[in-house]
C-alpha cells in the first residue's frame, strides 16, 4: 500500500537551529521548497514508472540580487523507519549550475522504484564542489518524491495568478524584467508592486485557494480530502506565523497578518513567498513583492 509523502526537506528547510530565529524571516539562504512535474502533465506531483519528470526547487536569499549554485541528484529512497532517508541504490539523474534562475533537475523515473529521493546543495554563488561543500553559505536538502501509477495519483495544488490579496488589493506575481528588486519609489508604476508604509502598522494578506486543490483521500472515518498547509515568509516587517493550516471543512481563504518594518531610509522592496503544500507531495509556490517608503 502506498503511504503519503511528508515533502519536506529533511535538512536545512526551516532554517531555524537557533530558536531565536523567526522561520517566516528571509533572513539567509533557505530552500523553502521542491515541486515535482510530470513531463507530460505538470498538474500530477507523482509521476509513473518510466515516465519523464522534472523537479523545480524554491531557493531564496535576503539579498535580492544574490546569485545562487546547486547540486541536484535522484536515486531511488531507502525505506527508513526515521531519521534523514537514504539512497537505496544509484544515482538515477544528477545536475549542477549557478546562476539567476532556479535549481532543478529533470529525471526519469525508473520501474518497481515505489519512491525516489531529491538530495542536494544549494550554495551562494558558484556551485557546491565535488564533495558538496560550500566556498560560503550552504543549505543541503532532501526530498521523497512519490512514484504514481494509474490507480494513486496525486495533483499539485496551485495559486492562481490572483490568488493573493494585500489589504483587499490584488496582488500581482512580479514581472522579472520591470519590477524593481531592491529599491523602490513612490513613483514607480508598476501594478505589481503595491505601496506601503514603514510606521510599524499590521497588513492582512489573504489566500484564495481552490476546492479542486484539495484531493479526496481515504480517512480513519471514511472518505475525506487532504490537509492544505500554505507557509508564508517575508524578507522584510515580521509575519505573525510561519504556516496557515487549512484542514477538510476550513475556509479556503486563510490569512495572515504582516506588520510592516517601523522605519527604511529609503524606499526598500520586501519581497514575500508563499509555498502551497497537500502534505502528500503536491507543491506550489510563487513570490509577491511590496514597496515599503518611508
Amino acid at each position: 500500500m502506498k503511504r503519503g509523502v511528508l515533502l519536506g526537506a529533511a535538512l536545512g528547510l526551516l532554517g531555524c537551529d537557533d530558536p531565536l530565529l523567526e522561520p517566516q524571516r528571509i533572513d539567509s539562504l533557505r530552500v523553502l521548497a521542491a515541486r515535482v512535474e510530470a513531463k507530460d502533465d505538470a498538474t500530477r506531483a507523482w509521476p509513473h514508472a518510466g515516465e519523464s519528470a522534472q523537479v523545480r526547487v524554491l531557493a531564496v536569499h535576503p539579498s535580492p540580487k544574490a546569485e545562487l549554485g546547486f547540486a541536484l541528484e535522484v536515486c531511488p529512497a531507502a525505506l527508513v523507519a526515521r531519521g534523514i532517508p537514504t539512497c537505496a541504490g544509484g544515482v538515477i539523474a544528477s545536475g549542477s549550475g549557478s546562476g539567476s534562475s532556479p535549481p532543478q533537475l529533470a529525471f526519469m523515473t525508473p520501474v518497481d522504484t515505489p519512491r525516489l529521493l531529491l538530495r542536494g546543495t544549494v550554495c551562494e554563488g558558484a556551485a557546491p564542489s565535488s564533495d558538496g561543500s560550500c566556498k560560503g553559505h550552504g543549505e543541503a536538502m532532501v526530498f521523497e518524491i512519490e512514484v504514481g501509477d494509474d490507480e494513486h495519483e496525486n495533483t499539485n495544488p496551485l495559486l492562481l495568478a490572483d490568488a493573493l490579496r494585500l489589504d483587499g488589493d490584488s496582488w500581482s506575481a512580479p514581472d522579472p524584467v520591470t519590477t524593481p528588486v531592491a529599491a523602490c519609489s513612490e513613483s514607480d508604476l508598476s501594478t505589481a508592486l503595491l505601496r506601503v508604509s514603514a510606521n510599524a502598522a499590521p497588513h492582512r494578506i489573504e489566500a484564495a485557494l481552490r476546492e479542486q486543490d484539495r484531493d479526496a483521500i481515504a480517512g480513519l472515518d471514511g472518505p475525506t480530502v487532504e490537509v492544505l498547509t500554505l507557509s508564508h515568509y517575508a524578507t522584510l516587517g515580521r509575519l505573525e506565523r510561519a504556516i496557515s493550516v487549512v484542514d477538510p471543512g476550513d475556509s479556503l481563504t486563510p490569512s495572515v497578518r504582516w506588520k510592516a518594518p517601523a522605519a527604511v531610509t529609503s524606499g526598500t522592496v520586501a519581497r514575500f513567498y508563499f509555498v502551497l503544500r497537500d502534505l502528500r507531495g503536491g507543491v506550489d509556490f510563487t513570490e509577491r513583492r511590496a514597496c515599503v517608503l518611508p
